[in-house]
């Protein structure tokens, strides 16, 4: 069976359905991994990127950066320095 419908629309009418992206594939005789591939091209991991803020504490022998890596995680590195 020939599907004339362009990628966009079996994106389009997959996600309206309701189908994981194996049922969809099996009822319309598509390809599981060509189906996969397009969604991954339409698709493209995004990065949320946010800005970051260093704070430095003044102290004589120790510093404190923090980085935020989202609402909920945050990364702090202690520096001391020994003299």
């Amino acid at each position: 069976m020939e599907n004339k419908k362009t990628k966009e629309e079996h994106i389009s009418d997959w996600e309206l359905s309701g189908l994981s992206k194996a049922e969809y594939c099996r009822r319309t005789g598509l390809r599981y991994k060509t189906f996969q591939k397009w969604k991954r091209k339409e698709n493209p991991k995004k990065v949320d990127w946010k800005p970051i803020q260093i704070h430095e504490e003044l102290e004589e022998s120790k510093s404190i950066f923090e980085i935020r890596l989202s609402d909920n995680w945050k990364l702090e590195i202690n520096v001391r320095f020994r003299t």
